[in-house]
């Protein structure tokens, strides 16, 4: 899988993205459309976090999703923001890939820990469990209705997790 920086797209694209990939759950589009929106504009004023908390995937010359990722809980944490594929790409280990090539990036800033936030319905048990292959954990803190928290400490070259 190839990467692309977010900036090397217009703005608008990270909106129409989360539209389409969650265009099977209408009543999320209607709830969090304004947010995705506000999400987009957020990154795409701030030319340094549109190039440094996030990717785009890419398949043959085409985005095929996204990931973000918030840096403000440093060094305690690093937050994983938005994490979408595509329909049309889903079920073809980019969601993988692209959790890896972001990890890889986050700890390079040696964050005690790795934190997300994803749905509990049946849509987002492929998000569960690719969360789950990389380490992540249910923390059981108390979560929005609907979602569940999850964890990773990672594992440094010492082969220690950071302390």
């Amino acid at each position: 899988m190839e990467t692309e920086s977010l900036g090397a797209f217009p703005r608008g694209t990270l909106f129409k993205m989360l539209s389409e990939a969650y265009q099977a759950l209408p009543e999320l589009a209607e709830r969090d459309g304004n947010s995705w929106r506000e999400f987009d504009d957020f990154f795409f004023d701030r030319p340094v976090i549109l190039e440094t908390c996030g990717l785009m995937s890419m398949a043959e010359g085409k985005p095929v999703g996204f990931i973000t990722w918030d840096p403000r809980g440093l060094p305690e944490k690093v937050e994983i923001g938005h994490n979408c594929i595509l329909p049309a790409y889903r079920g073809r280990r980019f969601g993988k890939a692209q959790l890896g090539e972001a990890l890889a990036r986050i700890r390079t800033r040696l964050p005690r820990t790795v934190r997300v936030m994803t749905g509990t319905g049946d849509f987002f048990l492929p998000a569960r469990r690719m969360y789950e292959s990389q380490g992540f954990v249910a923390t059981g803190e108390e979560a929005p209705e609907g979602c569940v928290i999850y964890r990773l400490i990672p594992v440094y070259a010492t082969g220690d997790a950071q302390s």
